[in-house]
């Protein structure tokens, strides 16, 4: 991780220690890859980071959510971490106008359905809670055409084979793992 501030970024984002070794691992793994963080521990700041990144090297983003809620919570902070930039939201049916955001938050189902962004993609894709698309249904959305894949978990662990069936073979093995003895 440069320690250049991404442009796209509001100014105040500063990142802690370990969300810096986090990202450096991500970006050593060709910008693939799981972050496990537990809750709490601003990961979402990692986020917007890596988002900033992707942004600067002229990519679009997508950043998908497991409901309706969290669509509107993400889009709501990204609009403030990075205000220069147009940011959509997608919840349900086909909006043409998406292809025009930098960034677009969507429901995994929504983005299942139908592709966001026209190909050829120069973009980034970013999976909260990326535990949860582990199914056949999910995984649809987890489209291969992204250069640059995070997932983000605070516990990356299913009752299924839905991990090594879907979401290692898309973003590879977890590359930091953040748990409580260091968050603290």
């Amino acid at each position: 991780v440069s320690a250049d501030h991404p442009v796209t970024l509001a100014t105040e984002i500063e990142l802690d220690p370990w969300q810096r070794e986090a990202l450096a691992n991500w970006a050593t793994n060709a910008h693939r890859g799981v972050i496990e963080a537990i809750a709490g521990a601003r990961e979402k700041k990692l986020v917007h980071w890596a988002i900033g990144q992707a942004l600067d090297e002229g990519m679009k983003v997508l950043v998908l959510v497991p409901n309706a809620d969290r669509a509107e919570q993400w889009t709501a902070e990204l609009r403030e971490a990075l205000p220069i930039n147009r940011i959509g939201k997608r919840n349900g049916g086909k909006d043409p106008q998406l292809a025009a955001c930098d960034v677009v938050v969507a429901t995994a189902q929504a983005a299942a359905k139908d592709e966001i962004f026209t190909r050829p993609l120069n973009a980034m894709l970013v999976a909260v809670d990326a535990h949860a698309y582990g199914t056949a249904d999910l995984a649809r959305a987890l489209d291969t055409g992204f250069a640059w894949r995070l997932g983000i978990s605070a516990c990356y662990e299913r009752d299924d084979d839905g991990i090594a069936t879907y979401l290692d073979p898309y973003f590879g093995d977890v590359c930091f793992r953040l748990w409580y003895d260091r968050a603290l």
